[in-house]
């Protein structure tokens, strides 16, 4: 929200996807980008006929239009879709170094570090976490704007 807001996108939009977009996992589970991987284009197919089926359970328009706002979400051909996919990846990253902050299994961590969050703001607040993790500073008071 903070992200789509600060670079002047459709927020609303942007919510109804980061919050569509995890419907499946509901199911199915929140998956490692590795295991994705290994699971190839099956995972992409199981991710959008899982939640079809739970959002064609909804009335009126409300599942054609939310299963077409989570297909451009999987497409990324707006700057919506686009900020929250790298808002999950910074998710994903700040959570990795939780975890690492909390010495729960730290090595197994590291590919999660490296995420593509993207360019401007994702990546401002990856690197900025990131210097202060190497800094010693811990991640509590990450920056939400860039110096």
């Amino acid at each position: 929200m903070i992200l789509s807001d600060l670079q002047g996108f459709d927020t609303a939009k942007a919510i109804r996807m980061a919050l569509l977009h995890d419907i499946a996992e509901a199911e199915m589970g929140d998956l490692t980008p590795r295991q994705k991987e290994d699971k190839g284009p099956t995972f992409s197919n199981e991710e959008r006929e899982t939640a079809a089926r739970l959002l064609s359970k909804l009335p009126g328009n409300l599942a054609g239009g939310y299963i077409a706002l989570l297909e451009e979400f999987f497409k990324m051909p707006s700057p919506e879709a686009k900020v929250v996919a790298n808002a999950d990846k910074v998710d994903m990253v700040l959570q990795a170094i939780e975890y690492e902050e909390e010495d729960k299994r730290p090595t197994s961590l590291q590919r999660f570090l490296h995420a593509d969050v993207g360019e401007g703001l994702p990546r401002e607040i990856v690197k900025e976490t990131m210097r202060k993790r190497m800094s010693g500073g811990g991640s509590s008071s990450t920056p939400l704007t860039s110096s």
